[in-house]
C-alpha cells in the first residue's frame, strides 16, 4: 500500500490588526481615487492644494502600494473640482451609513466617492471625544457607505488657527496623510508602535509594519491564503535581513519536520497493530 504524507507549510503571520467599523467595511473597487479639493485654502495648515496632491503620491506608493497581496492599488487623482464650500467649514457626520439628516448635524461635509482630502476650519471636528484642536493634526472617516461597502471617504486635514499639521516636516506630512489613507481605505489603529498605523506619530512610522500589511491585505486579498498559510506579505518582518525572519522561518520549518514525521510515525503503528481481516 502507498504512504500518503501531508505535508503543512506553517506560516506564523495571522491577521492582527484593527478595522475603522465593526463589518470590517472596504471599498469594493480595486482601484480608488485619491483627490484634493481645489477650494481648499489650507492657509492655517501651512500647506496647499497643490502640495498635497504632490504629497499624494509617495503617500500611496511608498506605503499601501507596496503590499503585494492585496488587490487595492489607490490611484493620485489629482483635484477634486467643487466649489462647495462646507468641505471646508462643514462638520463631520459620524452615522455615515443613513440617508436622514446625519445625526442633527446641520451643515455636514458632502457625502464623497474614493477619497478625498480637504483642509477643513470647523473646529469643532477636531474636538470630537473631548480632545483639542491643537493636538489633532488630521481626522478621517469613510462618510459615504453602503452596507458593508465603503463608497466614499474623508481626509479632514486640520485648518484651524491651532493647527499642528503646518509644524511638520515634509517627511511626517506624506507619512501623516498615508496614515489617515489606511484609515480611509477601512483600516483602524494598531497598538504596535512598529506600524504606521500606530495611533500617534513615531520615528517607525515611516514604513509599513506587519499590522498594516496583514490588515490591507485581509480588507483586500488578492485570494484567500488561510490567515497566511502559503501566502506571503510585504513588511518589515519578512525581510532577510530582520533577525526575527530567520527565527520566524526556522520554527515554522521545525514545526513542518515534526509534523511530517509524526504523520509517518502513527502511519507506521497503525499498519503495526492492525489485525489482518481474513
Amino acid at each position: 500500500m502507498k504512504k500518503i504524507v501531508f505535508i503543512f507549510f506553517i506560516s506564523l503571520h495571522c491577521f492582527s490588526g484593527t478595522f475603522m467599523s465593526s463589518t470590517g467595511s472596504y471599498f469594493k473597487n480595486s482601484e480608488v481615487n485619491v483627490r484634493v479639493t481645489s477650494n481648499s485654502s489650507c492657509s492655517n495648515a501651512g500647506t496647499s492644494v497643490q502640495e498635497l496632491i504632490d504629497y499624494i503620491t509617495p503617500a500611496i506608493d511608498n506605503y499601501w502600494n507596496e503590499v503585494t497581496t492585496s488587490r487595492l492599488k489607490l490611484i493620485n487623482g489629482k483635484r477634486l473640482n467643487t466649489s462647495d464650500a462646507l468641505f471646508s467649514t462643514g462638520q463631520i457626520c459620524v452615522n455615515q451609513s443613513t440617508t436622514v439628516s446625519c445625526n442633527g448635524v446641520a451643515n455636514p461635509i458632502p457625502k464623497v466617492t474614493d477619497i478625498v482630502i480637504t483642509c477643513n476650519d470647523n473646529v469643532a471636528n477636531y474636538s470630537i471625544g473631548g480632545g483639542s484642536p491643537a493636538s489633532v493634526i488630521a481626522i478621517t472617516l469613510p462618510n459615504n457607505i453602503v452596507g458593508s461597502n465603503i463608497v466614499g471617504s474623508i481626509i479632514l486635514i486640520n485648518d484651524t488657527p491651532s493647527s499642528p499639521f503646518s509644524s511638520l516636516s515634509e517627511e511626517d506630512k506624506i507619512a501623516v496623510l498615508a496614515h489617515e489613507i489606511g484609515h480611509a481605505v477601512g483600516i483602524g489603529h494598531s497598538t504596535n508602535n512598529a506600524n504606521l498605523m500606530f495611533w500617534t506619530p513615531t520615528p517607525e512610522r515611516f514604513a509599513l509594519g506587519p499590522d498594516d500589511a496583514q490588515a490591507l491585505t485581509y480588507l483586500y486579498p488578492k485570494k484567500f491564503d488561510g490567515c497566511g498559510i502559503g501566502g506571503t506579505i510585504k513588511d518589515a518582518s519578512s525581510d532577510p535581513d530582520n533577525p526575527n525572519y530567520l527565527l520566524g522561518f526556522l520554527i515554522g520549518l521545525l514545526l513542518s519536520i515534526f509534523l511530517i514525521f509524526s504523520l509517518i510515525r502513527a502511519q507506521k503503528l497503525f499498519f503495526k497493530f492492525k489485525k489482518p481481516i481474513f
